[in-house]
């Protein structure tokens, strides 16, 4: 049933960016299985379905994968 609601999901409500190295060493809110494009020092998470992006912190926008 989640995965049904991710699939429909436009992502407009995202949280504010997480540091991805501290998310690491506490091993919270990061699956190791899940990838974040390279170079990426932060991440979202879309309040609606849990989906993570990548956020480049210097242009201080969101990096969606080409979907």
């Amino acid at each position: 049933m989640l995965n049904l609601l991710s699939f429909a999901c436009r992502h407009t409500r995202l949280s504010l960016p997480f540091p991805i190295d501290v998310a690491h060493q506490q091993q919270a809110h990061l699956d190791c299985s899940e990838e974040m494009p390279s170079g990426c020092s932060h991440y979202v998470v879309c309040v609606d379905c849990g989906k993570r992006f990548g956020y480049d912190w210097h242009e201080m926008k969101v990096i969606k994968p080409n979907e």
